[in-house]
């Protein structure tokens, strides 16, 4: 009998650890103060939540602010980025292993981040053996209000945790700001597995990066690795992304046993130093991200540069922020100009890990009494339509800086300058600071993910100045724009240049998307200040122009086109005129007349300014800019509209065929790229169509019949294929009509 008795109550307990197993785990963040022992974000740790041992780092309690929490009065107060002493970046980490079931929680931002846009995208993921981590389901961003958050995960015996969508690639060592990107988390509950479905599963062999090691310029290596998954009637996909993807290839993915696939990548080293792709590997709602690096090395360390000789036929190749670099050293330090020599960009370089950079030319650290004291850049320099990206540098002390700090009768071409924030002090452009001599800089761009930012005078966001120029030669810059945020302190700040110097200066085809400020007096759409007679024709200003002048607002002066010259009145001869044609203006700004021009106010030196066939909108500035100089009106005023149609094409062509409207570029007002078959009235059928670029890859929205792309030297494309930074032309047909797109990623 005592035999039967201790039998049921075995049973009884066995049906009693069942139950307790099958019920849900919760936890409401009420007593994590004291759980944690109050530490904060800087010091990982380990506690024991309602029975389950977690890992923790980059959180606190929230301390009972009063917008803190879903339910009670605490929360978990989670942080996007934490300073580096943490040795560890933001994660919460079940340790202890158990069925998943449903995991839920509620999350909202912090007040302090609240509706500014710096949230930042998290994860939640499973792990069977604490290594190899699974996502599930999107991503999700907290928002100011408080939302569930609810994935099935349905795993045995698995952990989990939630981690930044970056997790794998994100550099906590070097966070962008400390303590940011914070948000709440309350009420978490994880329900047992029970009797559901296995969720679907994908693991692989590679880890969280696969790493290439050190490859000569030329020589490919290869790696394998395995993928497992189950669940689901469909084969994992593959897909590269980031800049640098242009060095890594997926050569097979052959399926060697149900539910697992090999995978062959050839990595190919095309440019020196360190780069990073990654690689996504999606299985339906399954992803799991690899890191893939590689640093490319010279073949020959005797040489200069990834190649050639700096001949026209076979110039010297940058390939990396290392070239770069050596390029700076060799003007610097061994004096070399390299006048009349040819350097060509073979591939996007990102100049993150380019530490101590000095600008290719410069005057810094040398006394004045110095002979030597200028070392220009005298060659000629083709980015080929690639893109310079993570250019973050801060120059307070020294002048003349830029990516270039001095040129001399130097060429600067087909170069995209994103991604990047410029600091510094007078002579501060996004490509060039000071041009001596002559310039000759070509379909040259910054975009808007540029900040260019001097505390005193002279910044353009492409060349801070032009000066000390030759009046035999003529410089000319050509087919360029600024999307570029550029701000400045004393004056002189320009969108396309700050200060144009040279005598006989051709600025033409040129444009301003950025917004140009300053602190104290002027700025100019393409130009802030002219010293010497100079050309512009074909320009024009969309950009927002604020001159807030904190010293005495009598000498603040800004314009659409060129803000102020100290260009004498009484001409001498036709070629010492400044001369503004065929431009027009409707960038908004914050100041009107007199201080304020939509091209440029001449009343002053009317003998010395020939303006023609110049351009605004009384929809943006008012009826008060059409009075006469020289015979001509300063600026026509046309009605926002009206710029939008062929008719007014026609008046800024004045007979010749230099603008063009093209579809879905400039918001339909005309840029001075010409097509030969331009339409101008885009197709009805076109209206609805979308075409742009997103993360590398053309994107085209609607129905239409045929898409071709184009680089900018007119090579065609393939339209599926990943795009790196730079220029392109997108030609869409539908119903036997084509429009033409120029597109800058």
């Amino acid at each position: 009998m005592k035999q039967l008795y201790f039998l049921l109550c075995l049973l009884g307990l066995l049906s009693l650890s069942t139950q307790l197993q099958a019920d849900d785990w919760t936890y409401d963040f009420e007593d994590f103060a004291k759980q944690s022992n109050g530490e904060g974000a800087l010091t990982p740790m380990d506690v024991t939540l309602n029975g389950l041992e977690w890992h923790l780092c980059g959180v606190t309690n929230s301390g009972g602010h009063w917008s803190d929490w879903k339910n009670g009065e605490s929360s978990l107060k989670v942080f996007g980025q934490v300073y580096s002493s943490a040795k560890e970046m933001t994660n919460i980490t079940l340790v202890t292993k158990r069925d998943l079931g449903t995991l839920k929680f509620w999350v909202r931002s912090n007040e302090r981040w609240s509706g500014d846009g710096r949230q930042i995208s998290w994860i939640i993921q499973w792990s069977a053996d604490g290594e190899t981590w699974v996502t599930v389901g999107d991503p999700f961003v907290p928002t100011d209000e408080p939302s569930e958050v609810t994935r099935e995960i349905n795993q045995k015996s698995a952990q989990l945790r939630i981690v930044r969508e970056d997790y794998q690639t994100y550099d906590y060592t070097k966070p962008t700001e400390s303590f940011a990107n914070v948000f709440h988390l309350d009420d978490m509950t994880i329900t047992d597995m029970g009797g559901a479905t296995p969720a679907p599963t994908l693991t692989t062999t590679a880890g969280s990066e696969i790493d290439f090691g050190e490859i000569t310029l030329g020589e490919s290596v290869e790696k394998r690795f395995t993928i497992s998954y189950g669940g689901l009637e469909e084969k994992p996909t593959l897909q590269l992304q980031g800049d640098d993807t242009v060095d890594f290839t997926i050569t097979s993915q052959e399926t060697k046993a149900e539910g697992e696939d090999e995978v062959t990548l050839v990595c190919k080293a095309s440019q020196r130093g360190n780069h990073t792709a990654s690689l996504e590997v999606s299985y339906g709602e399954l992803k799991v991200s690899i890191v893939l690096k590689m640093a490319g090395k010279k073949k020959d360390t005797t040489k200069l540069y990834s190649g050639g000789d700096g001949t026209k036929e076979n110039p010297y190749l940058i390939s990396s922020a290392e070239d770069l670099m050596e390029l700076s050293s060799e003007v610097e330090g061994n004096q070399n100009p390299y006048a009349d020599t040819y350097f060509k960009m073979t591939a996007n370089i990102s100049m993150a890990d380019a530490q101590g950079f000095r600008p290719i030319g410069n005057d810094w650290g040398r006394d004045t009494s110095d002979p030597t004291r200028f070392r220009p850049f005298s060659g000629i320099f083709d980015g080929d339509g690639h893109a310079i990206t993570d250019f973050n540098v801060e120059w307070s002390e020294q002048m003349f800086s830029g990516l270039f700090g001095i040129v001399k009768n130097a060429t600067i071409k087909n170069l995209t300058l994103s991604k990047s924030k410029i600091y510094g002090t007078a002579g501060l452009g996004g490509i060039v600071g000071v041009a001596m001599g002559s310039i000759t800089m070509e379909n040259c761009h910054t975009t808007s993910d540029v900040t260019v930012w001097s505390n005193s005078f002279y910044a353009g966001g492409l060349i801070a100045g032009a000066l000390f120029g030759d009046k035999s030669k003529t410089s000319r810059i050509s087919s360029c724009t600024n999307a570029a945020t550029v701000k400045g302190e004393v004056g002189g700040i320009g969108g396309v240049i700050g200060v144009a110097g040279h005598p006989g200066l051709i600025i033409e085809r040129c444009g301003n998307y950025g917004s140009v400020s300053d602190k104290n007096s002027t700025i100019g759409g393409i130009v802030a200040i002219v010293t010497h007679p100079v050309v512009i024709t074909d320009c024009f200003n969309v950009g927002y122009l604020e001159a807030v002048d904190t010293q005495d607002a009598e000498n603040t002066r800004s314009g659409g086109i060129v803000g102020d010259t100290d260009l004498a009145d009484g001409v001498q001869s036709l070629d010492e005129v400044l001369s503004i044609s065929n431009c027009y203006n409707i960038g908004e700004s914050n100041k009107k007349a007199p201080k304020f021009h939509p091209i440029f106010d001449a009343t002053e030196i009317a003998s010395q300014v020939k303006l023609s066939n110049n351009y605004y909108s009384s929809d943006v500035y008012g009826e008060m800019y059409d009075q006469n100089v020289s015979g001509e009106a300063a600026a026509i005023n046309v009605s926002l509209e009206e710029m939008k149609t062929k008719e007014f094409l026609n008046k800024l062509n004045h007979g010749r065929k230099v603008w063009s409207i093209i579809p879905g570029e400039n918001d339909g007002y005309p840029v001075p790229f010409y097509q030969e078959d331009d339409a101008v009235e885009t197709p009805t059928a076109m209206l609805d169509l979308v075409v742009k670029i997103e993360d590398g890859m053309l994107l085209v929205e609607g129905n239409y019949s045929d898409i071709n792309l184009y680089d900018i030297h007119g090579v065609q494309l393939d339209p599926t294929a990943l795009l790196e930074r730079g220029v392109y032309v997108v030609r869409v047909s539908v119903d036997g009509q084509s429009a033409v797109y120029k597109l800058l990623y």
